[in-house]
């Protein structure tokens, strides 16, 4: 039966590659749970949502996909967010389980990647999903944001797992949710206008200071540095994509700079270690993905790196070693893209599965 699946696998992921050309492919084992030989150093967790969900292990600094553990999410419909506290202890991951459904977050525990804990936060409609959970500094408590027929943040305490707190955020978001020390700063509509807005972590309130977009504009990104953040935007008004440079401390836009809208919308930002930030690109296949390099010192775009294949960005990305990775997707099939900083030059794409969602390092 393996075999079966193997061979249909193989003609599944030709396919996909004779659509967009990948330059090394190496696949994963997605069948189960393999031999406990994962490389200590640089792993990730790559979120499949196939039948049944799992979360498999890839050892992204030497870019192999040798057989590691797994785990299976047998009662799970959907996975949608995925964190890791600061210790790398636990990770806590965002699904749907159930019908009439439930969100759910799973807590598991990272050493022999086994479930410890799952708290129910609320039923949810059929398309109901969870962002990329938020973790304070001292790992006191995750942030969780779920959009159903509304969007709301739920404040579970870690200690003992426990949801303490919720609170209302609006009927449309846009762009992921972004935290610093005091506070988490998201978009959403308000009376017809996207704003900036952030909620205070010590009272779980939201403050009355706000910036206010022209309409329709809208964020499709947030980038939080130690004084500033940088607001990828969508300036439908100009037909033009922009990145906003926002003092934190008085939530004031500074600077703004403009995008070509040939470049895609700005959708995964990665804050790098050199004095730049990445922001990768989506765009509507067949075009390419783009990754824009900024230069914090001047905000100024220094250069801008296209893609080898029309890749998708699914959400996440890092900086590691001088190596940007970001996951990508190509049709049903998900890569981890790696780009060399020192060159700026995309030199190594690996399989990580069909149908990734959510990717956690």
């Amino acid at each position: 039966m393996r075999l079966i699946l193997f061979i249909i696998l193989a003609i599944f992921i030709y396919g996909g590659v004779m659509a967009g050309p990948i330059s090394e492919v190496l696949l994963l084992n997605i069948f189960g749970p393999g031999p406990e030989e994962c490389l200590p150093i640089g792993s990730l967790y790559a979120g499949h949502n196939l039948s049944p969900l799992y979360f498999s292990k890839v050892d992204f600094r030497h870019m192999l996909s040798t057989p590691c553990s797994v785990i299976t999410f047998q009662d799970s419909i959907e996975v949608s967010s995925a964190v890791t506290d600061s210790s790398r202890k636990y990770s806590y991951f965002g699904t749907k389980r159930g019908f009439p459904a439930y969100h759910y977050i799973v807590k598991v525990n990272n050493s022999d990647f086994s479930e410890v804990d799952s708290l129910n936060i609320r039923s949810v409609g059929p398309f109901s999903f969870i962002f990329p959970a938020l973790i304070d500094k001292n790992d006191e408590n995750l942030y969780v944001v779920e959009r159903n027929y509304d969007y709301k943040l739920s404040k579970i305490r870690l200690s003992d797992f426990q949801k303490v707190d919720e609170i209302y955020l609006g009927e449309d978001l846009r762009g992921i949710p972004a935290i610093d020390d005091n506070y988490i700063y998201f978009s959403r509509l308000d009376a017809w206008r996207y704003t900036i807005r952030r909620i205070d972590l010590r009272t779980l309130t939201i403050d009355p200071i706000f910036v206010e977009l022209e309409f329709p504009n809208y964020i499709t990104c947030i980038l939080l540095d130690n004084n500033f953040g940088y607001f990828g935007a969508n300036f439908r008004t100009l037909n033009t994509f922009a990145i906003l440079k926002i003092r934190l401390s008085t939530l004031e836009i500074v600077d703004t700079l403009y995008v070509s809208y040939n470049h895609g919308e700005l959708t995964v930002p990665v804050m790098g270690t050199d004095g730049y930030a990445y922001f990768a690109t989506t765009v509507t296949l067949p075009q390419k993905s783009k990754i824009i390099r900024l230069n914090l010192s001047t905000f100024s775009i220094e250069s801008i790196l296209e893609l080898k294949e029309g890749d998708i960005p699914v959400r996440y990305g890092f900086v590691d070693s001088g190596y940007l990775y970001i996951a990508t997707r190509y049709y049903s099939n998900s890569f981890l893209q790696r780009i060399n900083l020192s060159t700026f030059e995309q030199d190594y794409s690996l399989f990580i599965g069909i149908d990734v969602n959510v990717v956690l390092r």
